[in-house]
């Protein structure tokens, strides 16, 4: 073990790790990014600035790295399945998704491009599907968060909502990862949001402060792998949501899209007759006044008016909240299928890569109706 010159830990072995309980988060993966992987017994830094205590080793299963930012005595964690890692062209679980999933560190080392993050003393498998990065520094990343795939309530019914689930495999996701980061000509991450998609957790347990501290951890650790300087970030629905909280958490987000999203998380649930108690979800309305201020992110409220699933009127309310605290927020209207007129998904990344290519607010607007139309 090595301290350098700027305040960096390294561990040049697996053997060298330390046995305490961590409050952090390790990525692990036999090949997160060909250009990421690490080649045995070489150490390699990560940036105390940016993760607090960073440990990092190479093992012959590939890449573990490890950081430590809150000590916690641990929380009790329910008890769900263990996950399963689906790998190629196996199908996702749909019996997963519905019941959620436990892992351990060991289970997500199997995972390709997966991140073990602890939070409160209890770990979760991050999965992303990335390409296009490049050896060195990413000055622009675009990354995606997908809808909500099931609801209902634990314990007495959940439901699927999305029917192509069952039928969607790693190689599907990684294959249209692929196709956007070429159009693009840019590296392009899709975050599997907790218990889905080949991540651990439950779906249902969404837009809770951890679901927020999981995905802003995961993106941490692309900063610090792939040396990423700017992140342009959309999300669909509860992927929106995640968008606009990481807007109150982060400084390095220079654009984000948010679709067809609960992002007035306050106002969706005293809509839809909902009774929560204080603190239980993560509202990114009430945290507009944190986002900076001096060198603001451009941010775009994509929404359909007809939209049966999250009403119009809450998106337009995340959009006033941000303007009255004086953020350059944009309001669109998008066409959204029927019947639900919900899913915006395809349309928020077409705005994301038109903002990573600078394009102006009127050309995206222009752009916009061009495609409704």
């Amino acid at each position: 073990m090595a301290r350098n010159k700027r305040g960096l830990v390294i561990f040049a072995n697996a053997s060298e790790l330390p046995a305490w309980q961590l409050n952090g988060w390790i990525a692990c993966g036999s090949d997160i990014n060909s250009s990421a992987r690490l080649p045995p017994a070489i150490p390699t830094e990560v940036p105390m600035r940016l993760i607090g205590l960073a440990v990092i080793a190479s093992t012959g299963a590939g890449l573990i790295l490890l950081a430590s930012v809150n000590a916690s005595a641990g929380a009790d964690a329910p008890v769900l399945p263990p996950l399963e890692v689906v790998v190629g062209s196996q199908p996702f679980s749909e019996g997963q998704l519905l019941s959620g999933t436990s892992a351990s560190s060991e289970t997500c080392s199997r995972a390709t491009g997966a991140f073990w993050v602890v939070d409160d003393g209890r770990g979760d498998c991050i999965r992303t599907y990335q390409s296009g990065f490049a050896n060195g520094s990413n000055p622009r990343v675009i990354v995606y968060f997908h809808g909500d795939l099931i609801s209902g309530v634990r314990g007495k019914t959940v439901t699927l909502e999305s029917r192509s689930y069952p039928q969607s495999t790693p190689d599907q996701m990684q294959a249209s990862t692929d196709r956007f980061a070429k159009a693009a000509a840019l590296p392009f991450v899709q975050v599997a949001r907790p218990g889905a998609y080949g991540s651990s957790g439950d779906h249902l347990l969404r837009r809770r402060p951890r679901e927020v501290r999981l995905i802003n951890a995961a993106l941490d650790a692309l900063k610090a792998i792939h040396a990423v300087q700017t992140f342009y970030i959309a999300g669909q629905s509860g992927g929106g949501h995640n968008a606009a909280a990481l807007l109150a958490l982060r400084r390095d987000i220079a654009c984000a899209v948010i679709a067809s999203a609960p992002a007035s998380t306050r106002v969706y649930n005293m809509e839809r007759g909902f009774t929560v108690p204080p603190g239980q979800f993560f509202d990114p309305a009430e945290h507009v006044g944190n986002i900076a201020s001096s060198s603001p992110p451009r941010i775009f409220i994509l929404g359909d008016p007809r939209d049966t699933v999250v009403s119009f009127s809450s998106q337009r309310d995340y959009f006033e909240r941000l303007t009255q605290v004086g953020l350059p927020a944009r309001l669109l209207i998008g066409k959204a299928p029927p019947p639900k007129h919900h899913e915006l998904g395809a349309t928020a990344l077409r705005v994301i890569l038109e903002c990573a290519r600078d394009r102006s607010d009127k050309f995206i607007a222009d752009f916009l109706d061009r495609l409704s139309k």
